[in-house]
């Protein structure tokens, strides 16, 4: 509960210092509550819409959220042929949902793509919401696999890899 709450304050604290030159502005230039009030929620409510329109639908997780450290968990070691437990945590405001998670492996490579869902509207709650995708992996073969969660960054929206290492015995 306290992690969450350090998250969201962090993130409301980033927002505030970008805008509060022009909330404070506003509060100048228009003395009526009810004009300030009004103004404050559609900026913020709009803050988040895209010039197009969002995209709605499955989308490749945010995994790298600012500054916040990324959250991924992956066993040092497993046993061929027993399942083991991957984790990573998305982040969203609020239009996106936790959506599914696919796990891929090919090789030596253990790919973990988490996908959140937009809801396609125009005006989202800023809210932080943080889903854990958890995923269960099991490798028919001893050896070192490389397990990486890929997903996106933001702010920019690139793409970004991060990689344990997993031995199986």
């Amino acid at each position: 509960m306290s992690e969450a709450y350090g998250v969201y304050s962090t993130a409301l604290r980033r927002w505030w210092l970008n805008h509060r030159e022009g909330m404070i502005r506003l509060a100048l230039v228009a003395r009526s509550p009810t004009f300030v009030a009004l103004v404050i929620l559609g900026v913020g409510a709009v803050s988040c819409s895209e010039p197009t329109g969002p995209e709605s639908g499955p989308q490749p997780g945010v995994i790298r959220f600012h500054s916040d450290p990324v959250v991924v968990q992956a066993p040092d070691t497993a046993q061929a042929a027993v399942p083991f437990q991957v984790l990573v945590r998305t982040y969203g405001n609020g239009c996106v949902s936790k959506g599914s998670t696919g796990v891929q492996i090919a090789g030596s490579s253990i790919d973990v793509r988490p996908y959140d869902v937009h809801s396609g509207a125009n005006v989202c709650t800023e809210v932080l919401n943080m889903f854990d995708h958890e995923a269960t992996v099991t490798v028919e073969d001893a050896g070192s696999y490389a397990v990486r969660f890929i997903g996106r960054a933001m702010p920019g929206g690139s793409m970004v890899t991060i990689v344990r290492s997993v031995v199986v015995q």
